[in-house]
């Protein structure tokens, strides 16, 4: 099953912020994930300031390729 085929109705929304200044909210970077009913660790991504705008949806393996790739690049150890 393709996860746009699901159609969401959850207000599990989560909000993750980072990269503006911190003093002002509408001037913070921030992004809002949920989980993918039925679809293990899959998750969709979207705007918080313009939550109508689209969405992004990746499987639990894409998102840790993801993860595991930026973390890589950039020097992180998770």
């Amino acid at each position: 099953m393709d996860l746009y085929d699901n159609r969401l109705n959850t207000t599990n929304w989560a909000k993750m912020c980072g990269g503006g200044n911190g003093e002002d909210e509408n001037t913070e970077a921030c992004v809002e994930y949920a989980e993918i009913p039925d679809h293990a660790h899959a998750i969709v991504i979207r705007d918080s300031k313009n939550p109508h705008a689209g969405e992004l949806r990746f499987t639990g393996d894409e998102m840790r390729v993801f993860v595991m790739g930026y973390a890589a690049r950039h020097g992180i150890t998770l």
